[in-house]
């Protein structure tokens, strides 16, 4: 009967070294290829990396943008345009009239009012060209302020 119990002792020994050496194995293995381990400090630097990853991208294509605008697109410019001459403003183009009579070809919007207006243009209002090449006819030597593109004609 002494026997018996000596064997069971040594299978359980057996068994017990047997799973330790498989979890040691399976442990071993964590983060591999083959047994990828995902860490909290492998998620902090995959986030820093698609983050500059992004914000450099987000720069490239800010800098593209500004780029196209060009710098004559980016403050308003003193026009000054003598009478006979016609002002052309490219589409979305603001202008400020300063001095002076103008009046506009069509609608424009008067962004200060809130509405599209015709005809005669009123002092120190922000108006929007809606079309390509807007007119805006003058009467005398009229002083405009212009952000965005425009032809004197």
């Amino acid at each position: 009967m002494k026997e018996n119990t000596w064997f069971k002792r040594l299978a359980s020994i057996f068994l017990i070294a047997g799973t330790l050496a498989g979890v040691a194995i399976a442990v071993g293995d964590a983060g591999s290829q083959a047994n990828p381990l995902v860490t909290l400090d492998y998620l902090n630097k995959v986030v820093e990396e698609l983050t500059a990853a992004v914000d450099e991208k987000i720069k490239a294509k800010a800098d593209e943008m500004l780029g196209q605008m060009g710098d004559a697109g980016s403050t308003f410019a003193a026009v000054t345009v003598e009478d006979g001459m016609d002002l052309y403003l490219a589409s979305g183009s603001q202008v400020i009239l300063r001095s002076g009579t103008a009046s506009s070809t069509g609608g424009i919007l008067d962004a200060t009012a809130g509405e599209i207006v015709s005809g005669g243009m009123k002092e120190n209002r922000i108006y929007i060209a809606m079309g390509e090449d807007h007119k805006l006819s003058v009467t005398g030597t009229v002083v405009f302020l212009v952000l965005g593109g425009y032809t004197i004609r």
